[in-house]
């Protein structure tokens, strides 16, 4: 006994000792679960916990992570062309993913997600590490409701990659913070995305932190090509519900191919879609409403589709069958065009619920089609605008020039 309590008092005298020890205990922890994996032709069998102690375990190329009863647990997993096998259930408990994987079918199952909105974020994230440009993935969110972070500005909890389903059948509610940038879920010179599902999007417009600020956004495309977002609600942003626009602010920059198809934007702060830079953008379906209901900012329109500048491209544009409710009259109302390009073709028809529409300030190439609007404002535009507003019952007319 006096041995052992001899020892003992030496290593709490001595933090280095205490350091070593603890240093090798963890390589001897790790090793011990690292060599409980089966390797075989490429393909790693996890048929038990591997604990890493907050270590980092760099899988060699091409490398299948195959669970089979196992999880991975407690730090950095670093995929190298890698792929993964398991059922619908837990297999990576507070994990970071690195590097490059190519997995095809990702359910938010895999992940640990729960109360703590922050390990949500890195859970999010992780999701969306499995994929990769180069193959198609698709990522599932089961039903349920995800807290989730934002932790600095121009971040987003879900940045995807090209040829990503990403399938939201749940609530992915967004806890109050005070940026000025963000996104929930955001594509960025990104190709053949799809972002689909019977699940909701929830900003933190009614608690945000502070009054900075106009940009935070529910799903956000920025210079993506062939991309649909169907069938979803995103309600409640700091800015926009649903932002198509562009990387940089040049002209050869723009969203093409883009479709909105059942979607409804409720409570955005700014917006309910903007509408900056984009060919080929068909809205249709959807529902636009309570724009501007909390902490309202300037413009506040359900649609609003006002380019950065004068040379950004806006064309091809279909606004088809759409329903607006209690958007903000005091200001722009329902729908938005303003500043549009010579080059602009912008058609809108049969919408319903439209009780204010603004076509102003330079916009060009605005159609309006079949259509009941209560007060059509136009104002300030050239005489070669190409405006037009056909088989529309209009209350109220109002032009004005300035």
């Amino acid at each position: 006994m006096k041995r052992i309590l001899f020892t003992l008092s030496i290593v709490l005298l001595t933090g280095l000792c205490i350091n070593e020890i603890q240093a090798d205990y963890v390589q001897q922890s790790f090793a011990a679960s690292y060599n409980t994996i089966r390797k075989d032709k490429g393909r790693w069998f996890i048929t038990t916990t591997i604990d890493l102690h907050g270590q980092t375990m760099t899988l060699p190329n091409n490398c299948t992570l195959v669970f089979d009863g196992g999880t991975i647990e407690n730090g950095t997993v670093v995929g190298n062309n890698s792929d993964c096998q398991a059922q619908k259930k837990c297999i990576f408990r507070n994990i970071k993913l690195q590097g490059t994987w190519h997995v095809s079918q990702i359910p938010s199952e895999w992940f640990d997600f729960g109360n703590d909105a922050r390990k949500n974020l890195q859970n999010f994230r992780n999701l969306c590490t499995l994929t990769d440009d180069s193959h198609p993935g698709t990522i599932t969110i089961k039903k349920g409701k995800y807290k989730v972070a934002i932790e600095k500005n121009d971040a987003s909890a879900l940045p995807l990659n090209s040829r990503t389903t990403l399938v939201i059948d749940g609530t992915l509610l967004l806890q109050p913070n005070s940026f000025t940038n963000y996104a929930i879920v955001r594509a960025d010179q990104k190709q053949d995305i799809v972002i689909r599902g019977a699940g909701k999007i929830v900003g933190d417009v009614d608690k945000h932190i502070g009054n900075k600020g106009e940009w935070g956004m529910g799903v956000s495309l920025l210079s993506c090509q062939r991309a649909v977002v169907q069938n979803l609600t995103i309600r409640n942003c700091w800015g926009d519900c649903l932002y198509i626009g562009q990387h940089r602010r040049t002209a050869d920059d723009y969203c093409e191919d883009v479709v909105i198809d059942g979607v409804t934007c409720d409570g955005g702060r700014r917006q309910g879609l903007s509408l900056i830079a984009g060919k080929n953008v068909v809205i249709r379906n959807s529902t636009f409403k309570n724009t501007g209901a909390v902490r309202f900012t300037w413009p506040g329109a359900g649609i609003d589709i006002e380019p950065n500048s004068p040379e950004t491209v806006v064309d091809n544009v279909v606004i088809d069958r759409c329903t607006f409710k209690n958007n903000n009259l005091q200001f722009h109302g329902d729908l938005l065009f303003t500043n549009l390009p010579r080059k602009a073709n912008v058609v809108v028809k049969q919408c319903s619920g439209l009780k204010k529409v603004s076509v102003r300030d330079n916009a060009y190439g605005v159609h309006i089609q079949d259509c009941d609007i209560d007060t059509l404002l136009v104002a300030n535009l050239k005489s070669d605008a190409n405006f037009s507003a056909e088989r529309c019952r209009t209350k109220i007319i109002t032009h004005q020039q300035h």
